[in-house]
């Protein structure tokens, strides 16, 4: 930043025929302008403001612009990764398990949760590649076989990616789209408080990094309340140490990263067994998770 000041003093005072750190009574009011105009849209305090002001706000919608390409490269995947895998670890993830990602970004986490809930399609895509592009009937599609009513990779489970930014479902769905072919995963561009889902349609929820930046705790965890079948569950992971970085950085000014309201949250709107496991051994570094599940159904005697 000082670098930039330097420059446009020096292509001021070389416009204007002004000595170095001329007094402003021997300026012209244009170049005294100028001259405050510089000084205040390129000093280091109001530079950094706008900075982390635009990373703030790729961290609460991601678009398309350089805060939000740098945030996917250093946050959404090299940070995240491993938050992303431990939720879905916590879930308890079964084949034939349907799972909702709220705030699913990238799609990192779907990754890792189609590995443990439609593990023969992944197979079925990784040793066939053409079914990769035209879906797993491509071959009924070319018109050399019957289209089979039902095939075996039916019986996995579908994992459904929720997200409020245009441009990481974009990014997702490209990432994802033998997948999605394959009716494995399917993505909605929609907020956490009107999920496009049946009532108790949904065996686990899991999001990470994600309920900071919700408008409402109550009315968003009421919603994901209502599409979990009993005795579903909800995880969110998280790591302290970075969201006290990013807080002094002053890309949290348009979130919220109260933990504890969070877990007090769940509790009010239903959620039974509430959990904030904090020293998992098998957790990454620095890493926690808060569970919950919905209560199951009780049986009339």
């Amino acid at each position: 930043m000082t670098t930039i000041m330097a420059f446009l003093e020096t292509a001021l005072q070389n416009k204007y025929c002004l000595l170095p750190n001329c007094p402003l009574l021997f300026l012209s009011p244009e170049a005294i302008c100028l001259r405050s105009f510089t000084r205040a849209c390129f000093s280091s305090t109001n530079m950094s403001r706008t900075i982390s002001a635009a990373f703030a706000r790729g961290l609460k919608c991601p678009d398309l612009g350089l805060p939000s390409v740098l945030l996917k490269f250093f946050v959404f995947r090299l940070l995240n990764r491993p938050l992303n895998r431990y939720a879905v670890e916590k879930c308890d993830l079964k084949p034939g398990h349907c799972v909702l990602d709220v705030g699913s970004g990238l799609g990192i986490g779907i990754h890792y949760a189609l590995k443990r809930v439609a593990p023969r399609t992944i197979s079925y895509l990784r040793f066939n590649p053409p079914a990769r592009v035209f879906g797993p009937q491509w071959l009924a599609r070319l018109g050399l076989v019957p289209l089979k009513v039902s095939t075996s990779l039916d019986k996995d489970g579908i994992v459904h990616g929720l997200d409020t930014s245009v441009a990481m479902i974009r990014l997702s769905r490209s990432r994802l789209k033998s997948f999605i072919r394959s009716e494995r995963v399917i993505l909605h561009n929609s907020s956490v408080q009107n999920i496009p889902l049946q009532t108790a349609s949904v065996d686990a929820c899991f999001h990470v990094d994600s309920f900071y930046f919700w408008p409402s705790l109550v009315e968003a965890l009421e919603e994901v309340l209502r599409v979990l079948r009993p005795g579903g569950v909800v995880v969110t992971a998280f790591a302290p140490h970075h969201l006290n970085r990013f807080t002094q950085w002053g890309w949290m000014r348009y979130a919220r990263p109260d933990i504890l309201a969070y877990a007090m949250a769940l509790e009010s709107v239903g959620f039974c067994d509430v959990e904030w496991i904090k020293n998992d051994p098998l957790a990454p570094t620095g890493v926690q998770c808060i569970r919950a599940h919905k209560p199951p159904l009780k049986l009339l005697t």
